[in-house]
C-alpha cells in the first residue's frame, strides 16, 4: 500500500471513529431517555394502583365495625381504622343490597341514616366524598357539596365529643413549642445516667454527639444508628434494665416539666393549634350517631399557663376558657426515641 493510501486509510479510519463516537453517544442519549420513560411509566402505575385501592367498595361484613359492642370495632390500630374511613370514604356509593341484607343491612342501614342527620345543617346536597391520604393532611376526608364548597373532615371513632377525645394532636420536639428543647436537657442531664444502666453489656457505645443526637431523636426506626440500637438493646435485656431506663426517663420529665412556664411557648403553641385544627370539622361516631364539632378561634387562642399535673404533664387554658392537657412521654420506648406532646381537652 502506498503511503497516499495509507494516509487515506487513516483518514477513513478517524472519520469511522468519530461516527463511531456518534453512535454510541446517540445509543446513550436514547438508553437515558427509555429509562426516564420507564420511571415515569412505573410511577404513573402506581398512582394508578393507589388510586385504585381508595375506589375499592368495603366488604358488607365491615359495617361491624362501627358497632362499639363488637369485639371487632373495639380495636383502633391503623387497620381497623383505615377500614372505618374506607366505609365513610364510599357510604354515598353503598349499593341497594347492602342494605337489604339479613344480617348486616339494619347496621348499614343505621349507620347511613346517621350520617345523613348530620348534614341536614348544610343546605345543599353532597356530592362527593374525597379521601385525603397522606401524612401531609391534618384531617380524613374533604367533603365536596352541590354549591362549591367544600369542608374538611376529620374522622373519629367511639366519641361524642371534643372533650372526649384521648388526643386531638400530637406534636415532637421538631414543632417547637418549648421555649426550652426537653431532647436536649434529656441529652444534657439524663443520658449519661441511662447509659451506664448495665455496665455488663457488651460492646458499649459512646455517647452520641449532641448535634447528630438532636437531629435523629425524632426518628422512630432504632435502626436510624447504632447509638439507638444499643440503647433498645439494654432496655430490652432485663426487666431490672427495664424499671431503671423508665424511671430515669420519668425522672427527666418531672424535672423538665418543673422549671414551670419558661419551658412553653404559648404563642408557638397558639401558632400550631390554629394552623392544624382551625381548617377543619370533627365528625365524631358514638355508636349511635355521628356528633359534629368544631374548634372555635377563642379555644385555640392559649393565653395561660395553669400548671403540672401528675408529673409528665402541663395544664395550659385558651382564651375561651378552655384548658388542655400536654402530656409529655417518648412514643419509641421510654428514654430512646420521639419525645412528644399528646395533647386534649379537659
Amino acid at each position: 500500500m502506498s503511503e497516499e493510501q495509507q494516509q487515506q486509510h487513516k483518514k477513513m479510519t478517524k472519520a469511522e471513529e468519530r461516527e463511531l463516537k456518534k453512535q454510541v453517544k446517540l445509543e446513550l442519549a436514547e438508553s437515558k431517555k427509555m429509562e426516564k420513560e420507564a420511571k415515569k411509566a412505573l410511577k404513573a402505575i402506581e398512582k394508578s394502583e393507589k388510586l385504585a385501592a381508595l375506589h375499592v367498595l368495603p366488604a358488607l361484613e365491615h359495617i361491624v365495625y362501627f358497632d362499639i359492642t363488637h369485639a371487632n370495632s373495639r380495636s383502633n390500630n391503623t387497620e381497623t381504622n383505615n377500614i372505618r374511613e374506607n366505609v365513610i370514604h364510599h357510604l354515598q356509593e353503598i349499593p341497594q343490597p347492602y342494605f337489604e341484607d339479613v344480617t348486616y343491612g339494619p347496621q348499614w342501614l343505621k349507620l347511613k341514616q346517621a350520617f345523613d342527620n348530620a348534614l341536614q345543617k348544610n343546605d345543599t346536597p353532597l356530592l362527593r366524598i374525597e379521601k385525603m391520604a397522606g401524612r401531609k393532611y391534618n384531617y380524613d376526608f374533604k367533603f365536596h357539596f352541590a354549591d362549591g364548597v367544600t369542608q374538611n373532615i376529620e374522622f373519629k371513632y367511639n366519641c361524642s365529643s371534643l372533650k372526649k377525645l384521648p388526643q386531638f394532636i400530637q406534636l415532637n420536639i421538631k414543632h417547637d413549642i418549648n421555649a426550652i428543647s426537653y431532647a436536649e436537657y434529656f441529652y444534657d442531664n439524663f443520658l449519661d445516667e441511662y447509659l451506664s444502666v448495665d455496665p455488663s453489656l457488651p460492646n458499649p457505645v459512646e455517647k452520641l454527639d449532641k448535634v447528630k443526637y438532636l437531629e435523629l431523636i425524632t426518628n422512630t426506626n432504632h435502626e436510624c444508628h447504632p447509638f439507638f440500637q444499643y440503647l433498645k438493646t439494654m432496655l430490652k435485656t432485663s426487666a431490672a434494665n427495664y424499671e431503671k431506663m423508665c424511671a430515669i426517663s420519668k425522672r427527666s420529665i418531672d424535672s423538665f416539666l418543673s422549671k414551670g412556664p419558661e419551658i412553653i411557648d404559648l404563642q408557638k403553641l397558639s401558632y400550631k393549634f390554629n394552623e392544624s385544627q382551625s381548617n377543619k370539622i370533627f365528625m365524631m361516631w358514638d355508636g349511635e350517631q355521628f356528633k359534629i364539632d368544631q374548634f372555635t378561634s377563642e379555644q385555640l387562642n392559649v393565653t395561660q399557663y395553669e400548671g403540672i399535673v401528675n408529673k409528665n404533664s402541663i395544664i395550659v387554658s385558651s382564651e375561651s376558657g378552655s384548658k388542655y392537657k400536654l402530656l409529655l412521654a417518648w412514643k419509641n420506648y421510654q428514654g430512646i426515641l420521639n419525645p412528644a406532646w399528646y395533647i386534649s381537652l379537659v
